[in-house]
């Protein structure tokens, strides 16, 4: 008997055809749907299918009064929505609040620059002074 084969299954034929048992699906068939799932996924497909046969019906119909030269219901388009106008003052308060809403922005970034360069120009200081310090040490020495 070999390593891992099972001990009532002989070698050869037998145990290569129960490889595919042995794996996920242990001989349950994954690709094929049950009888529910097919049954809603055709339902679904009628329901579809009939709503585009909807949709077909009605542009026949207008298709055919075309032809026979009667009034063209669709022919005739939505008049367009007229544009919205805003007064000079409106535009003057929004223009204000973005000119607002920017220097609030600016100062707050010229701030942090500020903040950072105070920053950069002690670290240069002490490094100076860390840098002079040796030498102040050896003119002593």
């Amino acid at each position: 008997m070999k390593g891992n084969q099972p001990p009532a299954v002989l070698a050869g034929v037998v145990w290569i055809a129960a490889t595919r048992f042995r794996r996920k699906n242990r001989g349950k068939s994954s690709h094929m749907p049950t009888q529910k799932l097919a049954s809603e996924i055709l339902t679904a497909a009628i329901l579809g299918m009939e709503v585009q046969k909807e949709k077909l019906d009605a542009k026949i119909a207008e298709l055919k009064i075309m032809l026979s030269g009667g009034p063209a219901v669709a022919a005739t388009p939505e008049a367009p929505k007229p544009k919205r106008k805003m007064s000079k003052e409106g535009l003057a308060r929004i223009v204000a609040a973005t000119k607002k809403r920017w220097a609030a922005v600016r100062a707050a970034k010229a701030q942090q620059e500020k903040a950072a360069a105070k920053k950069t120009a002690k670290k240069k200081a002490v490094k100076k002074t860390a840098a002079a310090a040796p030498a102040v040490a050896q003119v002593a020495g």
